[in-house]
């Protein structure tokens, strides 16, 4: 049978690099020696399936726990508002998957997104730490600050926030304030075996927008959302998407029994003899961003055919909620913005790889044939915008799929004054400039 080692390798680095790249804890780094099931445990988010009780509630309180629960599904994102100690004002995102939670919260005196990852139980009692993002000596890492401990019910969640310090009180109720969004998320997943030939697995968590302000825009972007799942490479997509999850799962699973199919055909000829082919591909989206008429999707997409190792890219997907847009670089900024953005970014670029000034890209991994340059797979953030390229984009594939993040503060001068993000930048803190690249903070 053909390793899988490599692939697993090659899968935690991708879950890595996309929570590094999104508002979901990230302190998995593929250069660490992380066993298998741990990555699984922690990014149980993508990788397990969620199951329910069917069973009728009944008056007491395990029907109000089971009617709670409702209110918060197995796959859900919700967005709260509330108060730490009485008297300091967050806002926080969660998105749910089964018993795994993640997403961020912020302090609304500072703007500046910190990371949240826990679960939550049959109970609906949710605990949750939290992570602020650094620079160690290898490279970005994630520390954790403190924790939330408390239980969901009727809407609301209040408990205990602790940091090695002290603790506080706090109370988020479930809110979706203007320039928001109300999401719902769903999963589904499918494992085909062929005894003795080989097995492949499918899943999909996608999001859509249930309630925005603006019909119109809530029409257009869940058209690109399902855009996003429903035309991935697989027989007959291009003529004819899926309608369904369930549909694109199953032609996935056509395509891999296709490809079994002539795995035994090939073992028959003695070309493979004693050899079995393992597939897989999995696809799910985030929440980067869910305010001030912004909405940021991030997606994940993995594969793995046989062979070497697996494959797979981090995407973008900002929309303009006041009309629905998709935002492309050019609705963004400034025309002729190219020279000196790529000037900004490259300064980041360093700053956040620990590459002085004077140091060559080339010699240190990178190759960017004519100079430093941004791509347009870039995503709208609290702490500025996020340029994530992918596997090879810039890179040999040991190094992974490098990001860079330019606040707003060096960029408000390329914004153009019609573009959603221009009057919130006061708003929208940034990532103050860094005194030196050892001292890069993203999150203090």
């Amino acid at each position: 049978m053909r390793t899988k080692n490599s692939s697993l390798k090659t899968k935690n680095y991708l879950l890595a690099s996309f929570f590094l790249y999104s508002h979901k804890i990230q302190f998995l780094i593929y250069m660490k020696n992380i066993t298998p099931l741990i990555v699984l445990l922690l990014f149980f988010c993508f990788l397990a399936c969620g199951t329910s009780s069917s069973s009728q509630p009944q008056k007491s309180q395990e029907s109000k726990a089971k009617e709670s629960a409702i209110e918060f599904p197995l796959y859900a994102y919700k967005s709260f508002l509330g108060t730490i100690n009485g008297n300091l004002n967050i806002s926080c995102f969660l998105t749910r998957k089964d018993t795994a939670l993640w997403g961020y919260y912020y302090y609304h005196s500072q703007t500046k997104p910190i990371f949240l990852q826990g679960n939550i139980n049959s109970q609906n009692e949710m605990e949750v730490k939290e992570y602020v993002k650094a620079m160690g000596k290898d490279g970005p890492v994630l520390k954790e600050t403190g924790s939330f401990k408390g239980k969901w019910e009727n809407g609301t969640w209040k408990g205990t926030w602790k940091n090695a310090q002290k603790q506080f009180p706090f109370e988020l109720k479930e809110s979706t304030p203007p320039g928001s969004v109300a999401l719902s998320a769903d999963f589904k997943e499918k494992t085909y075996t062929e005894p003795n030939a080989g097995s492949c697995h499918v899943s999909f968590f996608v999001l859509k927008v249930e309630k925005c302000e603006n019909e119109s825009a809530k029409t257009m972007i869940n058209e690109d959302l399902y855009k996003q799942w429903a035309t991935t490479e697989t027989e007959g997509t291009s003529s004819h998407p899926p309608k369904t999850l369930d549909e694109a799962i199953d032609r996935h699973i056509k395509d891999c029994k296709t490809e079994i199919k002539n795995m035994e055909e090939e073992i028959k000829n003695n070309e493979y003899m004693g050899m079995s082919m393992t597939s897989e591909f999995e696809q799910g989206f985030s929440v980067a961003m869910n305010e001030y008429n912004i909405l940021a999707i991030e997606g994940f997409t993995y594969f793995y055919a046989g062979g070497a190792h697996g494959g797979g890219n981090l995407t973008s997907h900002n929309y303009d909620l006041r009309t629905g847009k998709k935002l492309a670089m050019k609705d963004i900024f400034n025309a002729g913005y190219e020279k000196q953005l790529n000037s900004i970014g490259e300064k980041y670029f360093r700053i956040q790889n620990n590459l002085s000034p004077q140091e060559s890209l080339t010699d240190a991994g990178y190759y960017f044939e004519e100079g430093f340059a941004l791509n347009d797979n870039f995503g709208i953030k609290l702490d500025g915008i996020h340029f994530q390229y992918n596997q090879y984009e810039v890179a040999a594939y040991a190094v992974g799929t490098p990001s860079v993040i330019i606040p707003y503060s060096e960029i408000k001068a390329l914004i153009r004054k019609d573009c959603v993000l221009y009057g919130l930048m006061e708003k929208i803190a940034g990532t103050p400039p860094p005194k030196k690249n050892t001292d890069y903070i993203i999150n203090e």
